[in-house]
């Protein structure tokens, strides 16, 4: 499923005359430049004009720090009438440097969250379960949301291998936007190499997420059939909406189709019990996590969320949206039974990382040798 192009074109510009209008609404009265034809009106409006229509694509950094810029002129509106009402309105824009003070916090913000996106963590989970596993433990290494782009350096892909040699996982899993519309073929393949590379007891194991080979904001440099192809020489086993075992029949593994596709249920997909054999679940978008934990899943895996990845535009979109259970981290949805939801390996669009962090996850699933 794709989005509509009237949808693309539409909400983008949607959004651009939101930020006009707010960033209209202060430089109005902030911005004067000496000796300029133009009076401080005129010059406020001009400003608002190029910082919201000038940036081409909604994907790209410029837009990204106008929309922060306007967010935060927004919460400080907000302050500056609560200021106001109380009569500390004086005091208010002293302290902020008459509104000064927003575009430098808005630098730092974005100059900070640079810096974070470089940055991957390793996040250590452990499962307890009760059923018997090769060794007494599974460890499962998961990778999500990579989307390679301008953040994917030679020392992050030697950070990659560093990790899945320290920690020698059992089982990798790829819960999806592995790549997106933005990924070049020559990143394409270099990752499709890594994962040819990278070994492990029970296999490589992949869902599709939203961007994987869906055209949204420009048409990919690969295919869906590229895709299939490289992980099929890779090694890579791709599942979905169907199972598949390991570990000698002692391990299920189930994939589920993108949300945004026509899939199975969980109780379709998962409808053979299987007393005695650990059910893990792959899935690009954290929901109907209940539903799979009640058909039998006993760890799930998840990504797409990023944990929110720009603050507070992030925050906001999770609140409003409510469309994820989980916005990142583990939980026991049922007794026995958990989630996992990775805040992404990498970054969507910007890159750029101001709320969550990029990380790499490994979960210990403990049970009965």
């Amino acid at each position: 499923m794709n989005y509509s192009k009237t949808a693309v074109k539409t909400l983008p510009f949607l959004g651009k005359c939101l930020i006009f209008t707010v960033l209209c609404w202060n430089f109005v009265y902030r911005i004067s430049v000496p000796c300029s034809p133009l009076t401080d009106a005129e010059n406020g409006i001009l400003t608002a004009l190029i910082l919201a229509f000038f940036p081409g694509r909604v994907t790209s950094f410029s837009f990204l720090a106008s929309a922060e810029l306007a967010v935060l002129f927004l919460i400080y509106d907000l302050f500056y009438g609560l200021a106001r009402l109380t009569g500390i309105q004086t005091v208010f824009l002293t302290i902020t440097l008459d509104g000064g003070i927003v575009p430098l916090v808005c630098a730092l913000h974005l100059l900070y969250g640079v810096i974070s996106a470089k940055r991957i963590a390793v996040t250590l989970y452990k499962i307890p379960t009760d059923y018997a596993l090769p060794g007494g433990r599974l460890r499962i290494l998961q990778i999500s949301d990579l989307h390679p782009g301008r953040l994917q350096t030679p020392l992050r892909m030697k950070r990659f291998y560093a990790v899945v040699e320290k920690y020698r996982p059992d089982m990798i899993v790829l819960t999806g936007d592995i790549f997106d519309e933005f990924t070049r073929m020559s990143k394409f393949k270099e990752y499709c190499r890594f994962f040819a590379e990278t070994k492990s007891m029970y296999g490589t194991w992949y869902v599709f997420g939203n961007h994987d080979a869906q055209w949204h904001w420009r048409r990919p440099a690969h295919t869906r059939e590229d895709i299939l192809r490289s992980f099929a020489e890779a090694g890579v086993r791709i599942l979905e909406d169907e199972c598949a075992f390991a570990a000698d029949g002692r391990i299920r593994i189930a994939g589920r189709k993108d949300a945004m596709e026509d899939r199975m249920t969980p109780e379709q997909l998962l409808a053979e019990a299987m007393p005695g054999i650990l059910t893990v679940v792959l899935c690009h978008e954290p929901v109907e996590l209940t539903a799979c934990a009640e058909a039998g899943a006993d760890v799930i895996f998840a990504g797409h969320t990023h944990g929110g990845q720009i603050f507070p535009l992030g925050r906001l979109m999770k609140y409003a949206a409510k469309a994820h259970e989980m916005n990142g981290g583990m939980r026991e949805i049922l007794p026995g039974r958990y989630a996992v939801v990775s805040r992404g390996t990498g970054t969507w669009g910007y890159p750029v990382r101001t709320e969550g962090k990029s990380e790499i996850v490994i979960a210990d699933i403990e049970g009965e040798p």
